[in-house]
């Protein structure tokens, strides 16, 4: 028996973007580079994660390897569609990885939600802890966001009980707007203004 031809299908595809049309700015201060993600940063992104200390008031879970994994891969997209995400936040004499901060659109199921405007977030290990790093990593994501983005302003969500967020937010410009219910919690909305 001999096979049967048919027509091969015509595909047709466009490159809608491809890793080097992609521009993720790297970000320096005195002490830090915030720069893209690498698949080398999983390991020790994961460990942070799997801190509880951590994730205390980040939905008090430890999140699996697989979960870091996805959020990595998700940033690359968020940069592609919206043009802003998230950092990997490094020492810059060392090369360490410290935490993870930046800007997405999280579309939370949250109530009110929140839709339309970048959220802010960040985390650092514990060994980065009352160091200042997280105010000096984000004062250069809205230094870079304020010049970039064109939006009114961004918001942030914390949980009541974090007062260390609460007081680093407060020192990067954010005020509690409202409260909100997110994963059956309360949490704080705060906002911050545009600054230029």
């Amino acid at each position: 028996m001999g096979c049967i031809q048919s027509a091969r299908p015509q595909i047709m595809f466009q490159s809608i973007a491809t890793r080097a049309e992609v521009s993720l700015p790297e970000l320096e201060t005195e002490r830090l580079v915030l720069r893209a993600y690498q698949s080398s940063d999983l390991d020790v992104l994961a460990q942070i994660w799997a801190d509880p200390a951590v994730t205390r008031f980040i939905g008090n879970q430890p999140r699996p390897r697989a979960q870091v994994w996805a959020a990595m891969e998700r940033s690359f997209g968020s940069w592609i569609m919206l043009g802003y995400g998230f950092w990997v936040v490094t020492d810059k004499a060392k090369g360490e990885i410290l935490g993870e901060c930046g800007l997405m659109e999280a579309l939370r199921d949250m109530s009110p939600p929140i839709s339309g405007v970048p959220e802010a977030g960040w985390v650092f290990g514990a060994n980065a802890w009352g160091r200042g790093y997280a105010s000096e990593a984000l004062g250069a994501v809205f230094a870079w966001a304020d010049q970039s983005l064109d939006c009114a302003q961004t918001v942030c969500i914390i949980d009541p009980e974090n007062s260390s967020s609460l007081r680093l937010a407060a020192r990067i410009g954010y005020k509690v707007a409202r409260t909100s219910t997110f994963m059956d919690a309360e949490v704080y909305v705060l906002e911050r203004p545009r600054c230029n």
